[in-house]
């Protein structure tokens, strides 16, 4: 801006000058025809032939300055790279992500008449995404208003000067749809799933692989037409060409929203085949009881790690085609030498990172104790990036006495309900445990597990040590 302000500076000079010069060269040379009135007229001409279209350039200049300046600065703060007057004009660019991008999430209310414009050959998107065929491997999630969205009801369609009947049949529609589109791309590279949502008019979401689109609802009529709609950018461009993540961005806001309202409305009862379809990476575990503790491991890895050294339940990664009980004992067998007796919960918690849905109704049998979803990049409870899901089971240790670690374990940790709360809520060292009254802890042979080291549960382990609080305040 200053660099602006001072090129401005100099022209306006600059200009000034040359009218002054070519003033002085008028009267020295036809000063005495035209007499002095006819100077000053001719020197007045040159000044606004010369300065003022230097002056009007100058601040053009300044004003694309300071706009480049302000839609830099935007794009680094909120992720903003472009802003539409209307959704028409927004629409070419989402088709076009919409048929080369790997993810799309898209949250609509009921979606009849979105992507309907001049530019799509279909009636709406559903139409659109049918026809387009998805050739690629994509996994596509659409969130619409459900039936008994509490929003969408004949009030509402009263208040917003809109026909209650119509939206009833825009919602049917969604629904039928969805149904279509899901028979449609069964067996194809596209994992398709829909959910009904309970949301209000907030906004309408487009997110694809680095981009997302936002039109918030602004207008009781003819919003699409009237609200504009904003770009963000989940990365920044650096100066060798590389996609560079801005930690600033809303593009993460507006995924973590999906993702947070994907999960508030699940179906009321499904199966773990259902729930994880699609999903490379899953891991299962228990926590497991034996006489008056809790059964956990520390996997040797751990043992190498500077800090606290967590502890958590028997298990791990499922392998291709593997079931989830078949993968858990064969996990129980790797780690402490023996099956575990594997019981059915009475319900099932279902966590997500940094949330509890309450319970969730399951279809398998034996029951899970808990199902957790990693919705974010960054969780403490997963160990590998590329796990999205940990079944969580109840299971019982049959056997004559405390079983040490095999070979994939450093340590094997019997806790106690009290000391595994408190593992959660203060600092609690391995030897603490090993000293505790009820707790033991068996280290491998070989194994160099420091005692003055935290143990903190991680987990199934974090997931009991929380459930424990009730208990421990009651004792109290």
């Amino acid at each position: 801006m200053l660099k602006s302000t001072t090129q401005t500076v100099i022209l306006g000079a600059l200009g000034s000058l040359l009218a002054t010069a070519a003033t002085l060269a008028v009267q020295a040379l036809w000063g005495e025809k035209i007499g002095r009135g006819g100077v000053t007229i001719i020197g007045a001409l040159l000044v606004f032939a010369v300065v003022v279209p230097l002056a009007m350039r100058a601040v053009a200049a300044y004003r694309a300055n300071v706009r480049a300046e302000f839609d830099l600065e935007l794009l680094l703060q909120t992720g903003v790279s472009h802003i539409f007057h209307n959704f028409a004009e927004a629409e070419p660019e989402i088709l076009q992500y919409m048929s080369v991008s790997k993810k799309l999430r898209v949250f609509i209310q009921f979606g009849r008449a979105v992507l309907a414009g001049a530019t799509t050959s279909t009636s709406n998107f559903y139409d659109y995404l049918s026809d387009a065929r998805l050739e690629r491997e994509a996994d596509v999630k659409i969130l619409y208003a459900a039936i008994d969205n509490p929003y969408v009801t004949e009030r509402s369609a009263q208040n917003r000067e809109s026909h209650y009947a119509e939206w009833k049949a825009d919602l049917e529609y969604a629904v039928q749809k969805c149904h279509s589109l899901a028979t449609k791309l069964a067996g194809s590279h596209v994992t398709f799933s829909s959910r009904g949502h309970k949301e209000g008019f907030l906004w309408r979401l487009f997110i694809f692989d680095d981009v997302a689109y936002m039109q918030p609802y602004l207008h009781q009529r003819k919003n699409a037409a009237l609200a504009p709609v904003l770009k963000f950018r989940r990365a920044l461009t650096s100066s060798d060409g590389a996609l560079v993540p801005n930690e600033n961005s809303l593009y993460k806001v507006l995924l973590d929203y999906f993702d947070f309202k994907w999960e508030e409305n699940r179906p009321d009862e499904t199966d773990l085949a259902d729930l994880t379809r699609g999903t490379s990476v899953s891991a299962v575990a228990a926590f497991t009881r034996f006489r008056q503790t809790y059964v956990f491991i520390v996997p040797k890895r751990y043992v190498e790690r500077t800090g606290e050294i967590p502890f958590h339940g028997i298990g791990g990664k499922r392998k291709e085609n593997e079931g989830w009980e078949e993968a858990l004992q064969r996990e129980a067998i790797e780690e402490i030498g023996a099956p575990l007796a594997i019981q059915s919960s009475a319900r099932t918690r279902y966590l997500t990172t940094g949330a509890e849905l309450g319970s969730i109704e399951l279809k398998d049998t034996p029951r899970p104790y808990c199902l957790y979803k990693r919705i974010r990049e960054s969780d403490p409870n997963f160990e590998h990036a590329d796990v999205l899901w940990l079944v969580g089971y109840e299971a019982t240790l049959v056997a004559p006495d405390f079983l040490g670690p095999q070979s994939e374990a450093a340590a094997v940790v019997y806790i106690t309900g009290d000391m595994l709360f408190k593992s959660m809520v203060s600092s609690v060292t391995y030897r603490d445990i090993k000293k505790a009254p009820g707790c033991n802890l068996i280290i491998g042979e070989g194994v160099n597990l420091s005692l003055s080291r935290q143990a903190i549960p991680s987990g199934i382990a974090s997931i009991v040590a929380a459930g424990e609080r009730p208990q421990v305040l009651k004792r109290l």
